[in-house]
């Protein structure tokens, strides 16, 4: 399988599958909810996490927050329970040794060995974010499908953002409409 193929509901289930520790599960959860770069899921607190909103703040952008499912959450409170004591407030932290803050380049460690254990192939931070980017480009398609066509004042079609397509856009920090579409064009034909 390619690097830049887009995983299924197969794959997730057997990455999930290959995690032996809570801390990895929540990890690649925590990714897949929320489509963090791996530097932002590195910058990640406790402070970060909103329990009762169920939402995660999005380190390096300034008042985002991203939705998470009650099971991720469920997940994250496990491994929060069973995380070692460390002098930093990290979510995320190494199991060897004493507790430091994982880096990129530990995840991306973890996210590969994952990927190798479950016979799909590399598996990265990236790779978890077109996902997710995926996920709210299948929904911002359908919203623009069912969105009436408007015409300008030459009676051309004029593109329009409708409400999800906005969230992507302000979610992802994007500055323009094309950077959020190009997610609609990843998937695979059916």
């Amino acid at each position: 399988m390619s690097s830049d193929t887009l995983l299924n509901s197969n794959d997730i289930q057997r990455l999930l599958d290959a995690c032996e520790e809570s801390r990895d599960k929540a990890l690649l959860l925590v990714l897949l909810d929320t489509g963090m770069k791996l530097g932002e899921v590195e910058k990640l607190t406790l402070a970060d996490i909103k329990w009762t909103e169920k939402q995660i703040k999005i380190p390096k952008r300034r008042g985002v927050y991203g939705p998470v499912s009650e099971f991720t959450l469920d997940v994250l409170k496990d491994w929060v329970s069973s995380r070692p004591p460390a002098s930093h407030k990290g979510v995320f932290v190494s199991l060897k040794g004493e507790p430091e803050a994982l880096s990129s380049r530990g995840i991306d460690h973890i996210l590969r060995t994952l990927g190798d254990k479950a016979g799909i192939g590399k598996v990265s931070a990236r790779r978890l974010r077109n996902m997710f980017l995926n996920e709210q480009g299948t929904e911002a398609e359908t919203e623009i499908k069912t969105t009436p066509e408007r015409l300008d004042v030459e009676g051309k079609p004029q593109l329009s953002c409708p409400k999800k397509c906005k969230w992507v856009l302000g979610f992802l920090g994007f500055s323009f409409i094309l950077g959020t579409l190009f997610y609609l064009f990843l998937r695979e034909e059916d």
